[in-house]
């Protein structure tokens, strides 16, 4: 048995969407296993990436994870995590992903301030500074590993004149959000698969 890891926030678990199988996992995996058929789909899931790093050192990987996925940082952003324990715990699950399944794929963070929920607020310059200061993070611990990285800056531009994207709550995203969301991060996967 073939398992893809997706590791992050609620949103690798749909939230948002009307089931798990509409939300960007749930769609990235419906095409991987269309590959590799025997494919299992995993989750785990935490706020932050201390609590994601500290959830995989104490679940560990299994041997039979051929594919993991990692989405995490908005409520980092959102909580004020310092950038120096940031770039520590990603650091650390980069590398412990990398060094233990062969494809490994990190999402870049949205531009949150740009949302429904704060974009009209004091609070999204502030936002959008802290996202593009984690996303380097993101970014180089991808090139320091051998990680993929999968750029959202595409999402952010259509889910700022496109409130579809959007769930009610103007913070999770829709299932349109969550399909244009694996349309864009899906060829982060195909490079890498050669397909």
């Amino acid at each position: 048995m073939a398992v893809f890891l997706a590791l992050g926030d609620e949103s690798v678990l749909g939230f948002g969407a009307t089931s798990a199988k509409n939300g960007f996992v749930g769609r990235i995996h419906e095409q991987l296993a269309r590959r590799l058929p025997a494919l299992v789909l995993e989750t785990v899931t935490a706020p932050l990436a201390a609590d994601l790093l500290a959830r995989v050192r104490a679940r560990g990987v299994r041997r039979s994870t051929v594919i993991v996925t990692l989405a995490i940082g908005a409520h980092d952003v959102l909580a004020g995590t310092p950038p120096q324990q940031f770039a520590a715990d990603i650091d650390a699950l980069v590398a412990t992903l990398v060094a233990q399944t062969p494809l490994c794929v990190v999402h870049l963070l949205p531009d949150l301030g740009l949302t429904p929920r704060f974009r009209n607020t004091s609070r999204a310059r502030a936002i959008r500074a802290r996202v593009d200061e984690l996303n380097a993070i993101l970014a180089d611990a991808c090139r320091r590993h051998g990680a993929t990285a999968a750029d959202l800056g595409l999402w952010s531009k259509a889910a700022y004149v496109d409130p579809r994207l959007y769930a009610g709550d103007g913070h999770n995203l829709s299932d349109v959000g969550h399909a244009f969301w694996a349309q864009l991060t899906w060829p982060a996967f195909q490079r890498r698969l050669g397909c």
